[in-house]
C-alpha cells in the first residue's frame, strides 16, 4: 500500500489488473456481504485512492469458457465455480459500469486481441495527459 500511494504523489501512472471493482463484485454482490460494506472497507484500505480510470473487458461467462477449452488452460478455483455465479458476475460488472459511467469504460472481450489492445490504447490516450 505505501508503494502504491508514493508512486501516485510522484504522478506516475499506475496499472492494474484488479482492485476494489472486484472486491465489490465478487464480495459484495456475489458472496452477498453487501457492496456499501465491502465498499466501505476498502476504501479504509485504500484510503480513498480510486482509479481515474476503470477498463471491463467483458466477455459472456459461457464464451470464456469455450477460450479456456480452446486454449488447454488449467480450471483455476474460480473457474471451477458454477455458471450460475459466473453468471452473476457478469450481471454485477455490468450494473457498475451502468453506475460509474464516467470512469468505467467497457470493451467487448469476443473482439480479436489486437482490437481490444487498440482499445485500451485509444482510452488512456484520450484520458491521460502525458
Amino acid at each position: 500500500m505505501i508503494l502504491f500511494c508514493l508512486i501516485l504523489k510522484k504522478n506516475k501512472i499506475v496499472i492494474s489488473d484488479r482492485y476494489i471493482h472486484s472486491s465489490l463484485v465478487y464480495q459484495g454482490y456475489v458472496r452477498d456481504l453487501g457492496i456499501k460494506e465491502v465498499f466501505n472497507i476498502n476504501k479504509f484500505a485504500i484510503q480513498n485512492v480510486l482509479p481515474d480510470i476503470v477498463i471491463l473487458i467483458m466477455l459472456e461467462p459461457e464464451k470464456c469458457f469455450e477460450r479456456i477449452r480452446q486454449n488447454s488452460r488449467d480450471m483455476n478455483r474460480l473457474d471451477r465455480e458454477s455458471m450460475q455465479m459466473h453468471k452473476k458476475v457478469y450481471k454485477c460488472y455490468q450494473k457498475l459500469a451502468k453506475q460509474y459511467p464516467d470512469i468505467i469504460y467497457t470493451i467487448d472481450g469476443s473482439k480479436t486481441i489486437k482490437e481490444v489492445v487498440d482499445e485500451v490504447v485509444t482510452i488512456l490516450k484520450k484520458n491521460i495527459k502525458l
